[in-house]
């Protein structure tokens, strides 16, 4: 399961890797392939900032623990649930980037 494989994931590569595979999972179902490309390109250009925050802050952890939450929301299908959850996901990790930000090397 994709889930465990980022737990155990030690190298940022891989962290990037099974990050982008467990959104995607979420995200696919709904069958809108501009949607998806849009949501592929706002995190491929986030990538530097996801390294960055995930080897010098805390976040991975408390991510982690969303993902596993979300995950079992789409199983109960406790939808509203599930999105109310991934948009405050979506809003915690830009409120990490920003207060990374003043921190972050000019080339990471």
């Amino acid at each position: 399961m994709v889930l465990e494989k980022l737990d155990r994931a030690e190298g940022v590569d891989d962290l990037l890797c099974f990050h982008a595979q467990f959104h995607g999972c979420l995200y696919t179902p709904s069958d809108r392939p501009h949607t998806l490309a849009m949501i592929e390109e706002l995190r491929t250009s986030f990538e530097r900032y996801f390294r960055y925050i995930w080897t010098h802050t805390g976040y991975r952890q408390e991510q982690a623990g969303e993902h596993w939450t979300l995950l079992q929301f789409c199983r109960e299908g406790a939808r509203d649930a599930a999105l109310d959850l991934l948009a405050r996901h979506i809003r915690r990790t830009g409120d990490v980037i920003c207060d990374a930000l003043p921190e972050f090397p000019e080339k990471p």
